[in-house]
């Protein structure tokens, strides 16, 4: 968790051929809790296709789904890991 318990979360848009190791070298250097990595192609996609890991590795790696969907997606996971990490939901 980052300061004040909060979840430090970043964004790694990289290669697909290196997309796992060079984001969670970003996590790390960063100091982040997670980090979503997106391949290249995202950028002009209305689909992606992320994988989201902590310092731990990968945490999911959902199937392709919009960015909106994926919005959603990745509030729960960021949501679900701060409840699991204090003990308490959030409102």
């Amino acid at each position: 968790m980052g300061v004040s318990g909060q979840t430090i979360v970043g964004f790694a848009l990289e290669p697909r051929e290196r997309l796992v190791e060079s984001a969670a070298a970003k996590l790390v250097r960063k100091g982040m809790d997670l980090v979503v990595a997106n391949p290249l192609e995202t950028m002009d996609s209305e689909m992606i296709h992320a994988t989201l890991l902590d310092r731990a590795g990968i945490v999911a790696a959902p199937a392709a789904m919009s960015k909106e969907a994926f919005g959603d997606w990745l509030l729960d996971r960021i949501d679900a890991r701060a409840s699991s990490t204090t003990g308490a939901s959030r409102p």
